[in-house]
């Protein structure tokens, strides 16, 4: 027969292995949904379609009301959301974007919007989410996430997507304009 200090023991013992059990799968589903998002974009095809599919996965996986990407390209400033509208725009009228260009790091913020209902009616906490898009601490554009749902495990594992998404962007921008050259030059 156990004692109960064995039987206590072994209690603690199941207790922090169903809690690594629990981490596990969450980094699991996250990683998961990463490589999804990797999927999504690669380095063929039209900037603009790539970009919606990625921002088509982001939707998927964070939920949130609307996604949104600012970039520069030949410097001029590109608009695009999850709704499709694509623009090219004169300034950034969103302080919260701009936030994200002058600190060049993640900022995070407890959504205003009131819109953000759950299943019975009943308001949801959620986040604003911005993420920079950088090389080697140059900005190159940023991505806002308004009313995300999403865990801070799988914000955590965003960050390097967005590294990649940076570095994909910024060849797709520079083979664009090599190729607008070189058709000049014939």
């Amino acid at each position: 027969m156990i004692s109960e200090a064995d039987y206590l023991q072994l209690k603690l013992q199941n207790q922090k292995l169903h809690k690594r059990v629990k981490k596990l799968s969450e980094d699991k589903a996250n990683l998961f949904l990463i490589q999804q998002l990797l999927e999504k974009i690669g380095p063929e095809g039209d900037i603009n379609d790539q970009l919606k599919n990625v921002l088509t996965g982001l939707g998927q996986c964070l939920g949130g009301t609307n996604i949104e990407m600012y970039y520069y390209d030949k410097n001029q400033l590109n608009y695009i959301d999850l709704f499709g509208h694509i623009a090219v725009i004169k300034e950034i009228t969103d302080p919260f974007v701009n936030e994200i260009f002058e600190q060049k790091d993640f900022i995070e913020k407890k959504s205003t919007d009131l819109n953000t209902l759950l299943v019975g009616g009943r308001p949801s906490t959620s986040w604003d989410w911005g993420f920079p898009l950088l090389i080697n601490q140059q900005m190159l554009g940023a991505i806002k996430v308004s009313n995300a749902m999403g865990s801070v495990l799988l914000r955590d594992y965003l960050t390097p997507f967005f590294s990649h998404l940076a570095l994909i962007l910024n060849n797709q921008i520079i083979t664009k304009s090599e190729e607008a050259a070189n058709q000049a030059k014939s």
